[in-house]
């Protein structure tokens, strides 16, 4: 039985040797002009440094395409650009110009269309943004310092010393009177 799985085995490596054997040969058959041929658009092209060249300006996708999707204002309504872009330069020129909307101008924006939900949602964004900021860990440092130069031991005895002087007895008095 060891002999009859071994024998079995053995012809299985040799088929699989062989398969990748015919591969090489028929991927060198083919020719070098497909492989001189953009995969996304079809175009052809002379020498591998200008494919190589043209696949870098565009995007590696059908048809070269590619979206801008920035969130936008436009007229107080909140919506996203959907202009179109087959190459890289295009797109960061028109980027330049066409910038998202930050999240205090979207929460104004949503707020003015009555969209309360959203607005709340940038609304948040905008505090967590001011939390994250250096403006906040400033006025966090300046607020440590004066509550670090503040002397809470005298102020507790000052408390004690005046909560001492009330006549206690007096104000029960007149309250059991008033009562009573």
């Amino acid at each position: 039985m060891k002999k009859i799985l071994a024998v079995l085995l053995a012809v299985i490596c040799a088929f699989s040797v062989c398969c990748v054997a015919f591969a090489e040969e028929e991927a060198a058959g083919s020719g070098a002009a497909a492989s001189l041929t953009c995969d996304f658009c079809s175009e052809s092209f002379e020498d591998a440094a200008a494919l190589k060249a043209h696949i870098e300006s565009t995007f590696p996708n059908a048809n070269h395409e590619k979206v801008c999707g920035n969130t936008i204002i436009v007229d107080g309504v909140v919506t996203e650009c959907t202009e179109v872009f087959h190459s890289k330069a295009a797109l960061a020129s028109h980027q330049e110009t066409c910038k998202s909307a930050g999240n205090a101008d979207l929460m104004k924006a949503y707020f003015k269309a009555g969209d309360i939900l959203n607005g709340l949602k940038y609304l948040v964004k905008v505090i967590i943004d001011f939390v994250k900021s250096d403006t906040f860990k400033k006025i966090v440092d300046v607020v440590k310092g004066i509550v670090g130069k503040i002397d809470l031991g005298g102020i507790v005895n000052t408390v004690k010393d005046v909560a001492g002087k009330i006549p206690l007895d007096k104000i029960k008095d007149v309250i059991g009177g008033l009562v009573g």
